[in-house]
């Protein structure tokens, strides 16, 4: 009886081996969001966003063309009413490789989300709010050649090109995120230049800031600038009926192959700092994986577009 069970359990075995899949089993790593966008406009700088989050920071360049650059949002009616811009996250790494994302929902101001970012003390980056005929922005500067352009009480600018695709993101059990390269919209080593970003100011027009955020930019202790060479180099504007423009390029691009965070299969950022506003209005930081951050803000992270879900990387 026990030999027959044993021949029975073997033969079972047999049988069901060719069943199993060859393709390693699927892990649980955590947390996935779908509807990512991702930016890239500098060797070790990027942006990206994810839920239903809809605000996008792009690269403008001097309008005096003397190779300064920043990066800033789209415009909003008021700094300090809410944005109205959707329900999600928004990750920014800096050029030293830190990042940190803050957590958006339906109350958040653009003053939120420049307090969260600036204060977060993980970045090496400045960031203020800035003004001009189309509404409120928020402006970021990662070096001192970005700074020196905000000496001037008007700054005009005109578009710079940066890399844009729509991707998934991974959020680790042990922290950090990674981007797989399969998921992304384009083949990585042939995105086009993002023409949707073509922002410029009107001849008459340009960024103005309060002074005690221009100074708080000016002031910031940034370094060399370092990676926009790459990216300004893709395209030069131009000057049409429409104003200034990029003009479309699907060629590969060189900029691509300068990328510190590429790893191959997939983008990753190790360490990240989550950001969200407490129950009384003030920032804090989770560190870890973004659990810690779910534990922390005591939600469901599904609400801001980030999901468990069973993958293989």
């Amino acid at each position: 009886m026990v030999k027959t069970m044993k021949t029975a359990i073997i033969a079972a075995g047999i049988i069901g081996s060719p069943l199993q899949p060859r393709d390693p089993p699927q892990r649980d790593l955590g947390q996935i969001d779908t509807s990512t966008l991702i930016r890239v406009f500098h060797s070790d700088a990027f942006v990206a966003s994810g839920g239903s989050l809809d605000i996008d920071m792009v690269p403008v360049q001097d309008g005096q063309r003397n190779g300064g650059a920043f990066l800033m949002t789209d415009a909003f009616p008021s700094a300090d009413a809410p944005m109205d811009a959707g329900i999600g996250w928004f990750l920014f790494r800096d050029a030293s490789g830190n990042a940190t994302a803050v957590f958006v929902d339906a109350e958040t101001s653009l003053r939120d989300l420049e307090e969260g970012l600036e204060g977060d003390g993980n970045l090496d980056a400045e960031f203020g709010i800035a003004f001009d005929a189309a509404g409120a922005h928020l402006v970021g500067v990662l070096d001192h050649k970005g700074q020196a352009l905000f000496e001037q009480e008007r700054v005009d600018y005109l578009p710079a090109p940066s890399l844009a695709t729509t991707a998934d993101s991974v959020f680790l059990v042990r922290g950090g995120v990674v981007w797989p390269e399969r998921g992304f919209a384009d083949d990585p080593q042939s995105w086009p230049i993002d023409g949707d970003a073509q922002w410029s100011s009107a001849p008459s027009d340009g960024l103005w800031m309060a002074e005690s955020d221009r100074i708080d930019i000016i002031e910031g202790a940034l370094g060399e600038p370092q990676g926009w060479s790459p990216f300004i180099q893709l395209s030069e504007p131009v000057y049409g009926e429409d104003g200034w423009v990029l003009p479309p390029s699907f060629e590969t691009s060189r900029a691509l192959d300068t990328l510190t965070f590429d790893r191959g299969r997939f983008w990753g950022q190790r360490d990240v700092n989550w950001r969200y506003l407490d129950e009384m209005g003030e920032w804090q930081t989770a560190i870890g994986s973004v659990e810690a951050a779910a534990e922390a803000m005591a939600v469901d992270l599904a609400v801001y577009g980030i999901i468990s879900r069973t993958i293989r990387l």
